[in-house]
Formats: C-alpha cells, structure tokens, sequence
C-alpha cells in the first residue's frame, strides 16, 4: 500500500476515534449533570461552539430543555422552548420537541402556553399531526367529550398509528371518565400503553389513570 495513503488512513482512524472518545466523555458529562438537575454545569457545556460542533446545536438544545424542565423552572422553560422552536430545524426534529413538551403543559394544564405550542404545531401544516394534537387541547383542557364517537370510529378504522394512536385512546379513556364511565376508560387507559415507550410521559400518565382506576374501582391489577 502506498505509505501516503496508509499514513491518512492511520491518521483519519486517530482522529474518529478522538471524536469519539470526546464525544462519550461530553455526554457522559451532560448525563451526570442532568441526574442532579444542574443546570449550570449543561449550560457550561452546551454554550460551548465546539461541544456544539461535536453533539450538534440540537442535542445541545434538548439536554437545556430538559434539565429546566426537570429543575422545574418553567418559566425560563417557556423562554428557552421559543427560541428553540425559531430555530431552523427539519420538521421531524421540532415535531419531536412539540410532542415531549406540547403535552408537558397539557399535563399540568397549563391552557395558556399549550395552546401556544399548539399554534407552533399548527404551523407544521400536517393535518393528521394537526388534527389528534387540537383534539387533545380540546379533550384535557376543554374537558370535551364530544369528539369520543369520533375517535372511536377512527380507531376501528385504524386511522391512527404509533404514537397518534396511543394519544387518540388516552383521549377516548378520559372522555369515558369524564361521562363517568370508568370501566371503558380503565380499558382505554390501558391499551394505550402498547403505544407508548415505557419510560415516556405518556405511559407515566396512563399508567397513574390504570392504577387509580384500578383502585377506586376495587378490581384485579393488570400486567404491564
């Protein structure tokens, strides 16, 4: 082999290993910060142009995100999620944060600042992702229980899929609870946890639903 060509291969196989190594120890930096809720010490690493460089501005943004959420600084959360979401990030990577943080607020009932993530969605013009995403705004903060027919037709007809689909029966299990009907909305509850990550917010939540239900109406637990 030429010795020119070998020397920058040797050369290239150095420096993706150093890229990576780097890599590893700035994550493993961020991880350690974040399980402590410290936001000073992301904010150090992430404000950095080369740790941007290294983990991209996105994955920069999202452990800053996080950890104001976890810190429970929610103020400074909003702050920082609009300037985020101005960005000029692909579709699916402002989708991603829409769907963590839209039903963050929703979560808590915050109408004011969800319904403002609601309008980044909208912006989005994905008329299914706009459709189940104004549903939920309608269903957890306006309390509706009109759209249940609806939603279930939609799942009959396996309209919905992934994550859509795991929204759209949560939605259809809270409206079975609000109408007071805790049987369909334990069942709904519970299937929609085949949807969701195990670790997500959502499973949290429709778990914390099967549970409670499970107890108030005194019936067998069910497997997770």
């Amino acid at each position: 082999m030429n010795p020119i060509l070998l020397a920058i291969i040797v050369i290239g196989g150095v420096l993706i290993l150093a890229y990576q190594i780097l890599k590893n120890k700035l994550l493993n930096s961020l991880n350690k910060a974040l399980a402590a809720n410290d936001k000073t010490a992301i904010s150090s690493i992430t404000s950095k142009s080369l740790n941007q460089r290294i983990l991209t501005p996105y994955v920069c943004d999202l452990y800053m995100l996080r950890v104001l959420f976890k810190a429970g600084q929610f103020e400074e959360l909003k702050e920082y999620l609009d300037l985020v979401l101005d960005k000029p990030y692909s579709l699916e990577k402002r989708k991603d944060i829409l769907d963590i943080y839209y039903y963050q607020f929703l979560f808590k009932e915050d109408a004011e600042y969800a319904e403002k993530l609601l309008e980044r969605i909208k912006e989005t013009n994905d008329a299914a992702y706009i459709a189940y995403n104004t549903n939920a705004y309608k269903v957890m903060i306006l309390k509706q229980t009109d759209l249940l027919e609806d939603m279930i037709q939609g799942i009959d007809d396996k309209k919905y899929h992934g994550l859509a689909l795991g929204i759209t029966l949560y939605l259809a299990a809270l409206q079975y609870y609000y109408l007071n009907d805790l049987k369909n909305a334990r069942i709904f509850f519970y299937n929609s946890l085949s949807c969701f990550h195990a670790k997500s917010i959502y499973a949290a939540h429709a778990k914390a639903w099967v549970d409670k239900l499970t107890e108030d109406m005194d019936e067998s637990d069910l497997d997770y």
